[in-house]
């Protein structure tokens, strides 16, 4: 569940880039915590993803570039 804001200059869902190339790894840090709520036990799934504009798909828009899905198990 995603969180809500009330104030909505808080919201940090807003896309962003972090220069992360094809094949290497991202020290970016982010607090999950600030988007989605994790006050539940349970397993849960992450997996980002970003258009790229140097790899157009089949309609001619850039293709989306996903990460491999880690799994966050919060145990009650």
């Amino acid at each position: 569940e995603r969180v809500v804001h009330l104030h909505p200059e808080l919201d940090t869902a807003k896309p962003f880039w972090s220069g992360v190339l094809p094949g290497e790894p991202s020290l970016t840090k982010t607090d999950l915590s600030q988007l989605y709520k994790f006050d539940r036990p349970g397993k849960y799934f992450i997996q980002v993803s970003r258009p790229d504009n140097d790899c157009l798909d089949e309609n001619g828009k850039p293709a989306v570039v996903k990460s491999n899905i880690i799994t966050i198990t919060i145990i009650g």
